[in-house]
């Protein structure tokens, strides 16, 4: 339960600093990227921003859920709920295409869309297989029962 709380603290600071970093250098630093006006004021549009800053802070959860998925040696979950990602992407991309509404914001809403789907559900598969593995004593109380043995 701790080695839990304290990978979602740390996947929380990630997303917070992610978010941040990602704040800063819309608001300062657009010439690193581009210095074509259009795209600059695209970039700053509050739409594309928005799911942005939504897909860079639920990504780093991601990878905690897929790390622990590994830990734990599910190595066919993890890469289904990866598949799962990249099938939801690819078919929302598809879809904007054919409807002709391909743009930076749609093109990062969708992403985070896709990215939210897969971290709700790899939440719930890693909630499910932590609850699943067996819990190991602690060394110190394996030391306490050695000595108490006679």
């Amino acid at each position: 339960r701790c080695c839990r709380l304290a990978l979602l603290i740390v996947a929380a600071g990630c997303s917070g600093l992610a978010g941040v970093t990602v704040m800063l250098s819309l608001r300062f630093g657009t010439f690193l990227f581009t210095r074509d006006a259009e795209v600059v004021a695209a970039m700053l549009s509050p739409g594309p921003v928005v799911a942005l800053i939504v897909f860079v802070m639920l990504y780093p959860m991601f990878l905690v859920l897929e790390g622990t998925l590994i830990a734990a040696r599910k190595l066919r979950l993890a890469f289904v709920l990866s598949s799962l990602f990249l099938g939801c992407n690819a078919s929302l991309f598809y879809l904007l295409r054919r409807l002709h509404c391909l743009s930076l914001g749609a093109l990062w809403g969708a992403s985070a869309a896709s990215l939210l789907l897969t971290v709700a559900a790899s939440f719930l598969v890693a909630v499910r297989v932590c609850d699943q593995v067996p819990r190991q004593d602690s060394p110190r109380s394996s030391r306490v029962r050695l000595l108490r043995r006679p």
